[in-house]
């Protein structure tokens, strides 16, 4: 037998967001709760200055770039060891700003980038012994499979890793396209002058952080009034602001629950919901989603929208206000009446109508829907159903706060934002981008394309999202998971339903995968 100290475990992580921490930290977490003797060396990959924050949550990015969930959604930690070692983002506001502590308030997302950056910290403070971390600020090629490890080619010279976890975010190694972000560089004065003419391509939340970079980012001002915003042009913004889609269908704004009482008197509701959802057994093809899971959605959404209805008031049937929601492209009227409706209903200015009951209804049993779902759980056959109606309540349930809708509608008054051009907007528009790309595109040199043609990954039947195991492990064409290889994130998007990327309750990838290796490092090693 060799007396030779056993050679540490060696882990990359590629991508150091919000996932790329919760590994981290889950892979801690494991270690310090087993009697592992190996040591572990973790290095990240990540070209930020900012891990933990990655690019999404920058805390040098402007403060009106906002989040569209409430704080009390918030906790980078699992509920179980959360502390004041380990704070929500709530108590951590209460430890440091306790003027932004406020439950139900929307925060920019810098300020979320600090509380993100600070867990990082705290989780470098806290590793157990036998531990190390290396953090090098670049960004992966490639991945190559030699023997029995994996190389990650860097800007360095390829180096050898015994574990691999890509933690891809939402930009990935997207490259040739004109994107957003940066605002203070993709879309400062010299590019967007003012007085300019702009379109948009795109009609979601990226196109609402652009517009108010090219507005409140130029030094306009939003003054609130009774019923909503006022905006105080600066004189910098652009002449006009136009976007488009192919649907013109706007997103509905989330309720604000300090104006809106009608979410608490629902909450009753949907537990025996979900429960119902959770207590289906999945057929061996998987669920026909239009005929098994959709109608309890509509139930619910009826069911909310009576208990909240004046006796007296008549109710639409979810079903049909969905239908008539879809029924092909909105004129710019029927957008801004639908913008309009919905703000007000956030506010608690108007009585909740079937749009808020749908919005409520999926967001409430979305968990149970990814549980059953994900991994297989839908049939080949129910994809494009499934996909079509999950894109509409997108819109509906996951738009953006209540005040940011708010702001817009503020623009459209002051005549900055219009939803159809003039013949004047349409002259030498400057062309903006704000449409993400899709989770399943990937330049052909990236390393997941690379990943693909050597087959070490392959995309899930229908839902064309990297499949994975419960681990994040990618799954071969022969049945058999990859070696020392885990995918968390965005690409999996179809084989796991619902990627988010700050929730620690929605998927627990994360820290099944660090249990998966803690078990690797608990067996005994071979010696010679």
């Amino acid at each position: 037998m060799s007396d030779e100290p056993t050679p540490p475990m060696r882990v990359a992580i590629v991508g150091g967001g919000p996932r790329g921490l919760y590994c981290l930290e889950s892979l801690a977490s494991a270690i310090t709760a087993s009697a592992v003797c190996r040591p572990v060396h973790v290095t990240l990959f990540e070209p930020t200055s900012t891990p933990g924050a990655g690019n999404v949550y920058a805390p040098d990015q402007p403060r009106y770039l906002r989040m569209n969930f409430a704080v009390k959604h918030i906790n980078a930690w699992s509920p179980d060891r959360t502390g004041d070692q380990r704070p929500s983002l709530l108590m951590w506001l209460q430890q440091r700003y306790p003027r932004w502590a406020d439950p139900d308030a929307t925060l920019p997302r810098a300020v979320v980038g600090r509380y993100l950056e600070d867990c990082f910290d705290r989780v470098l403070e806290g590793l157990p012994g036998g531990m190390s971390v290396e953090i090098r600020r670049q960004s992966v090629r490639a991945l190559r499979r030699r023997s029995n490890q994996w190389w990650v080619c860097s800007e360095d010279e390829p180096r050898p890793y015994d574990e691999v976890v890509m933690t891809v975010g939402h930009q990935g190694w997207r490259r040739g396209r004109a994107m957003v972000y940066p605002v203070d560089r993709q879309l400062s004065p010299l590019r967007v002058p003012a007085g300019a003419n702009v379109t948009i391509r795109g009609f979601a939340l990226t196109w609402i952080d652009a517009t108010l970079a090219l507005t409140e980012g130029r030094g306009g001002r939003f003054l609130r009034s009774a019923n909503g915003f006022i905006y105080q042009p600066s004189g910098w913004e652009p002449a006009a602001i136009v976007p488009h889609s192919r649907s013109m269908r706007p997103m509905l704004a989330k309720a604000d629950d300090r104006e809106l009482d009608a979410s608490l008197h629902c909450r009753g509701l949907w537990s025996p919901l979900r429960r119902e959802i959770e207590a289906l057994e999945k057929p061996p093809q998987g669920f026909d989603f239009e005929s098994q899971i959709w109608p309890l959605v509509l139930r619910a959404a009826a069911a909310a929208l009576e208990h909240v209805s004046a006796p007296t008031s008549p109710v639409e049937c979810p079903q049909r206000w969905f239908e008539r929601y879809t029924a092909g492209r909105m004129t710019a009227a029927a957008a801004e009446q639908c913008m309009r409706q919905s703000y007000a209903i956030a506010i608690g200015n108007r009585q909740p109508d079937a749009g808020w009951a749908l919005g409520e209804a999926w967001r409430q049993l979305y968990p149970a829907m990814v549980e059953q779902l994900s991994h297989g759980g839908l049939a080949v056959d129910s994809w494009p159903a499934f996909t079509q109606i999950a894109r509409e309540m997108e819109r509906i349930a996951f738009g953006p706060p209540a005040e940011n809708l708010g702001r817009m509608l503020a623009l459209l008054d002051a005549k900055i934002l219009r939803l159809e051009p003039t013949g004047d907007d349409a002259s030498e528009a400057i062309e903006i981008d704000a449409v993400l790309a899709s989770p399943h595109q990937w330049p052909n040199d990236s390393p997941l394309s690379i990943l693909m043609r050597d087959g070490w990954i392959r995309r899930q039947p229908g839902g064309q999202g990297v499949m994975v195991d419960r681990c994040g492990r990618p799954t071969r064409a022969d049945g058999r998971t990859t070696p020392g290889l885990a995918v968390l994130g965005r690409v999996t998007e179809g084989c796991i339903i619902g990627n988010d990327t700050l929730s620690r309750t929605l998927h627990r990838h994360c820290a099944a995968w660090a249990h998966s290796l803690v078990n690797q490092l608990q067996r005994k090693p071979q010696t010679t």
